[in-house]
């Protein structure tokens, strides 16, 4: 009876990390629980290896084990090295504009103006939340990973109406673009946007 109930100690073990990792892909932030849990799946694993050292040696003196082994450690490795690759290209985005005219890149006048801003650049667009143009939204986050100096958020008027108000906006897809003491209004002229 205890012989069998050996073998089992192993599936605690592997349930708080499965567990661990689980509730890390679910949350994507490592948190005390994260660790305990780990930490008391590794002890179990440990424990139960100790408890089963007889066993264990003679499972791994299979050949079909060793085969078990290589795969997995080849996975690991190979699930190792795409995680890194995507980690690299996660730090340092490239976009590649495959168009004939390149229509989605940006101008080198454009590149030299923001990088050369001295001072903090800010523009607002208020604009509706299902409004947002998503043109826009990728050209402001261009000029915004050019250039530190420069920021850019949407607001939408109906959701934050002190704000629209502070600022004068009266009309939907109005943008400010605020930098050096100096403030810029660029406002949507079609009929019937009036906030």
């Amino acid at each position: 009876m205890w012989n069998k109930l050996r073998l089992w100690l192993f599936i605690p073990g592997l349930l708080a990390l499965a567990a661990a990792a689980i509730r890390y892909s679910l949350e994507l932030q490592w948190s005390v629980l994260e660790s305990s849990l780990s930490a008391v799946g590794l002890f179990i694993l440990v424990v139960a290896t100790i408890i089963n050292r007889r066993e264990v040696r003679t499972f791994y003196k299979r050949r079909s084990t060793v085969y078990l082994t290589f795969s997995i450690v080849s996975s690991i490795v190979m699930l190792g090295i795409l995680f890194l690759v995507n980690f690299i290209a996660w730090l340092h985005p490239k976009k590649f504009d495959l168009t004939e005219k390149k229509f989605f890149t940006l101008s080198e006048q454009t590149v030299k103006v923001v990088t050369a801003l001295d001072d903090n650049v800010k523009l607002l667009g208020f604009y509706r939340e299902n409004e947002q143009d998503w043109q826009l939204t990728s050209l402001l986050k261009e000029y915004a990973s050019l250039n530190r100096r420069f920021s850019y958020r949407f607001i939408d008027p109906d959701r934050e109406p002190q704000l629209t108000q502070d600022y004068g906006v009266n009309r939907y897809k109005t943008i400010i673009l605020e930098g050096g003491g100096r403030r810029l209004r660029v406002e949507d002229q079609a009929p019937g946007r009036t906030i």
